[in-house]
């Protein structure tokens, strides 16, 4: 598929700065089961860093950031790092009827096609925990720190080049805003700047149910 059809098929999602959740707020609670079975939620994840992403099989930005492995060496070296206990969540919010859809039972074979280093996959169809978050596209990254206040949300990357859907783009894309936020803020014990903590997501429209 070529990539102005990607893009004609795509609704991409420019995500604005307003959102449900807010940077320097207690992030909203949620409680899921996540593929594996385990329950996941805000109360019992306490302690840790959170990383919220949503996500999409079909979505060609999505594709992007794992084909060429950025986002699974990401959550590698996110999750590697002891000094900061990180769990990182993959959640769908796609409706059923979507073919963006996949169950539960799909999820690991999903998993282990993007090569995704994530804890858990978390089926959200309902889309209440997208809503609250306020996720727009796909990737749409939230990062909650360990009091459970939402510290980061917004895309991968962003700036010059970033709207390609090309490999390449990853390298030459003006801003690295995930990597920036995770590796030159949280873990060396930096002050988040206004200006990144909030960015915008780059990606595909998140797949809620349609409301009549």
């Amino acid at each position: 598929m070529s990539t102005i059809k990607n893009i004609l098929f795509t609704v991409i999602a420019l995500c604005s700065l307003s959102f449900a959740a807010n940077i320097g707020q207690k992030a909203p609670a949620f409680s899921a089961i996540g593929h594996d079975g385990k329950t996941y939620s805000l109360e019992n994840l306490k302690g840790k860093y959170i990383v919220l992403e949503w996500f999409n099989p079909s979505c060609p930005y999505v594709k992007k950031h794992y084909n060429s492995k950025n986002l699974p060496n990401i959550q590698k070296e996110a999750k590697s790092d002891k000094k900061h206990p990180l769990v990182w969540l993959s959640i769908s919010s796609s409706y059923k009827k979507h073919p963006a859809y996949f169950s539960n039972d799909e999820a690991k074979k999903i998993m282990s096609d993007f090569d995704s280093n994530a804890d858990a996959f978390i089926i959200d169809e309902s889309g209440e925990i997208g809503k609250a978050f306020g996720a727009s596209a796909t990737p749409h990254i939230f990062i909650i720190d360990p009091e459970g206040k939402l510290i980061y949300q917004g895309g991968v990357d962003g700036g010059k080049n970033a709207n390609s859907l090309k490999a390449s783009s990853i390298k030459s894309a003006e801003h690295k805003y995930l990597k920036d936020v995770l590796f030159n803020r949280i873990f060396k014990g930096k002050t988040i700047e206004s200006e990144i903590a909030s960015t915008r997501a780059i990606g595909c429209s998140v797949k809620y149910k349609p409301t009549n």
